[in-house]
């Protein structure tokens, strides 16, 4: 397919430590380091304070960022700005600060309420470090929306080695190319135990929140970081830059090139749409050339994209695998709701990647046939989608489900899938001529599911030019909704409780004392192996032997 997302930005990294002079690191600075055996102290800077006094307490505080950058922040120590307050300029930390992941270095307030810092560069750069906290910050940029630019960037150039404790909370960043940027030159040599939480990233330029590395090489596979947890996230109204014609621009939470990372209790909404002309475009919550990623319990709405591709709620991308998406609400997005994807080109497929327990409502607004609300495309390998409630809204053409490109055992099981007036499921062969064959049931196997069509007829569309218009016809002819050797598959009134609106949460999506789908669905772990999840997205117990169809 052509909607490729690059993601990898090593170029802004590259850009803001121009001109930066970096310090050989201390031994030790990874995780578990020891660090200095000094004794910690704490800095203060003020408005009123003095760069030539001793900023050692509030009477003696500096007063600029440009005179704290200069000072060695040995593990422990703390600088704090006065509340209330504006500073300008840029902190910057290299690897003369920080170290220790048992004693961090502390970024924070003293006083009464928040300090801002306003900065037309990035505002508080990490260079080759960690032990570092950032907390209770307001961060904005002054004429600062560039790429080049970050509220926080953190970065590491190193070649071996990686840093230990990057914690991040209760910050909120706005007006600059990146909300903030996480990432590294080299495998295995970028940051350990991150975390980013209760915290808003919003009105920037390209993204909210990212983390990058080299490119996947299944030859050599790494990963620059490991062990981000991001919690309490909200990523909103980053837009997209118009000037980037080349890759993806106006996401809200982005993982690149990282193993095992958590993106929990998190939103993304109104991200997107301001990107150049290019045939890749953003997605609310997504990962990239990454392994062991878990997105749960989130919500990602009204997200879009400036060209025909993406724009949608969550997605597993490139190379990702052994990754999980769960328990999570998508609505009203311009692309799929859930989404998994690896180039046709790809060096690798993705693989191993499970979607389960998440609601989607009114996704696939686009309508440009390019995704349905959910789809596997691309290169995919071992996909599994099941117990997912999935809702196209009146009006909508754009299939359900969308299957194209390289597929190998991906599985659709016990799912809720309505339709609008389009195809409740779309299956149609790679762009490359040399690649199409009939999709199989080794290619693709749905089973157990729920089909509706809420307008004009149900329909599955089964490659270019052929339509089945009942599960009966498109079993028969495809051996789709078989289990065990028996029929499967059913066309009923799931009877939801209502009303169907994302805004309003998932009450709606709960099925009504009554509903022909309750314990009607397949026993996954008996029949295909699947262990799935110990409850069903309202927290209720799940039903190995006869669970309900669809997310609850």
């Amino acid at each position: 397919m052509s909607f490729l997302k690059v993601g990898a930005v090593l170029g802004v990294a590259a850009s803001l430590v121009t001109g930066w002079h970096f310090v050989q690191p201390r031994g030790g600075l990874g995780v578990g380091s020891s660090g200095s055996s000094a004794t910690p102290v704490t800095y203060y800077v003020s408005p009123a304070g003095r760069n030539t006094a001793t900023g050692t307490s509030p009477a003696t505080a500096w007063r600029t960022l440009a005179r704290a950058s200069k000072a060695a922040l040995l593990p422990g120590t703390r600088l704090l700005l006065r509340g209330g307050h504006q500073y300008s300029g840029q902190l910057r930390l290299g690897a003369a600060d920080g170290g220790n992941p048992r004693k961090p270095v502390l970024i924070s307030t003293y006083g009464t309420g928040r300090a801002t810092i306003s900065s037309s560069s990035s505002a508080i750069v990490v260079i080759d470090t960690g032990g570092i906290t950032i907390r209770g910050l307001t961060i904005v940029g002054q004429h600062a929306m560039s790429p080049a630019n970050s509220g926080i960037q953190m970065y590491s150039d190193r070649t071996t080695g990686m840093f230990g404790h990057v914690f991040v909370d209760r910050v909120n960043i706005s007006g600059f190319g990146y909300g903030i940027a996480l990432g590294a030159a080299h495998d295995g040599a970028g940051f350990a135990n991150v975390r980013i939480t209760n915290s808003a990233l919003h009105g920037n330029l390209d993204a909210g929140l990212i983390s990058y590395g080299p490119d996947y090489n299944p030859k050599a596979p790494g990963y620059a970081n490991h062990g981000i947890y991001v919690s309490h996230v909200r990523a909103f109204r980053n837009l997209g830059d118009p000037a980037n014609t080349t890759r993806n621009t106006g996401s809200g939470i982005e993982l690149g090139s990282v193993a095992s990372a958590t993106v929990v209790n998190s939103q993304a909404y109104q991200n997107g749409g301001k990107g150049g002309a290019t045939r890749e475009g953003p997605i609310g919550i997504w990962a990239y050339d990454s392994t062991r990623v878990l997105l749960a319990h989130d919500v990602s709405h009204d997200n879009t994209s400036a060209s025909v591709h993406d724009g949608g709620g969550f997605g597993l991308d490139r190379e990702t695998s052994d990754s999980v998406m769960e328990y999570n609400l998508s609505y009203h997005n311009h692309g799929a709701g859930f989404l998994l994807y690896s180039a046709l080109n790809a060096p690798a497929p993705q693989r191993n990647n499970v979607v389960r327990f998440n609601l989607s409502y009114g996704d696939a607004t686009g309508g440009h046939h390019v995704y349905g609300a959910m789809t596997a495309g691309g290169w995919v390998d071992n996909g599994t989608f099941y117990q997912n409630t999935i809702i196209l809204a009146r009006g909508n053409k754009q299939p359900v489900v969308k299957l194209t490109g390289i597929l190998h055992h991906v599985r659709m099981f016990n799912n809720i899938l309505v339709a609008a007036s389009g195809p409740v499921v779309e299956v149609v062969p790679p762009l490359n001529k040399a690649l199409a064959h009939p999709m199989t049931t080794a290619d693709a196997l749905l089973a157990g599911n729920d089909y509706r069509a809420t307008a004009g007829p149900l329909f599955v569309q089964w490659g270019l030019k052929t339509e089945y218009f009942s599960i009966g016809a498109w079993r028969a002819a495809t051996g789709e909704e078989k289990a065990a050797g028996k029929a499967v598959g059913l066309t009923l009134n799931p009877l939801f409780a209502g009303p169907l609106s994302g805004p309003r949460g998932a009450a709606g999506f709960v099925l009504r004392k009554g509903s022909p789908l309750i314990g009607a669905g397949l026993n996954l772990k008996l029949l295909f192996g699947i262990t799935a999840g110990k409850v069903d997205f309202a927290g209720k117990p799940y039903s190995v032997t006869r669970p309900n169809i669809g997310a609850m």
